[in-house]
């Protein structure tokens, strides 16, 4: 019931903003150097930033079932917001790491975006983030790269296949508001399969034991706080 809460309240707003307000504003067509091309793929951006919000409460939902312990929607989205600039700083550091690794010799970037793909449960659970959270999630991962390479890879498949499924859909579909609720429904899918996707997740990483002290971490966070 929460997660229908939750996703009633993130997801499903944000996707009537894009189909809505935004995309109407933009011709099928744009040339390249098109200032709306911009405005567009901006406006796509800070969507996909913002629904991390969404993911980060549903990822903590999780660790709280497992736990036995009862959470609110408020307690959830004060989680979400606070802990959400270090995710999306991981994330750039996460995007970062990839790209040099494809840049140098292909392989290593494919090892680092299988290796890194649990740093938001890692964050999420622990509160660690940065090179701290991308390390223990490359020890996650070593527990089993099969696991961690189907996640990977699964969810970027998800979402490209259903992202397609949209665009074909819009082309054929000729009435805007047929058109625009369709693609509400399958972006919701997405969400929903990603949902799914991060419960399985998160219930890998609450049962992994780790053969790493996590205190150590921990301890130095809070010794560098202490510094500062």
């Amino acid at each position: 019931m929460k997660l229908l809460v939750l996703t009633l309240m993130i997801v499903l707003p944000v996707y009537l903003v894009q189909e809505v307000i935004i995309m109407p504003y933009f011709p099928a067509k744009m040339e390249v150097g098109d200032v709306r091309a911009i405005w567009y793929t901006l406006s796509i951006w800070l969507i996909s930033l913002f629904l991390y919000v969404f993911r980060i409460a549903v990822i903590k939902l999780s660790y709280h079932s497992l736990e036995g312990k009862q959470s609110t929607i408020s307690d959830l989205m004060d989680f979400s917001v606070r802990l959400w600039p270090k995710i999306l700083l991981t994330t750039l550091l996460y995007a970062i790491s990839v790209t040099c690794g494809l840049m140098l010799f292909f392989f290593p970037g494919i090892i680092l975006f299988v290796a890194y793909t649990f740093y938001q449960y890692v964050s999420v659970r622990t509160g660690l983030w940065g090179r701290k959270s991308l390390f223990l999630s490359s020890l996650y991962a070593k527990k089993s790269m099969g696991k961690a390479a189907a996640i990977a890879f699964g969810t970027v498949l998800i979402r490209y296949v259903l992202s397609y499924a949209v665009t074909s859909l819009e082309d054929v579909i000729t009435n805007p508001i047929l058109s625009a609720g369709t693609a509400i429904l399958l972006f919701v899918l997405v969400e929903l399969l990603s949902t799914l996707i991060d419960i399985f997740v998160s219930d890998y990483i609450f049962h992994t034991k780790l053969d790493f002290d996590l205190s150590i971490l921990q301890n130095k966070k809070s010794t560098e706080h202490a510094e500062h």
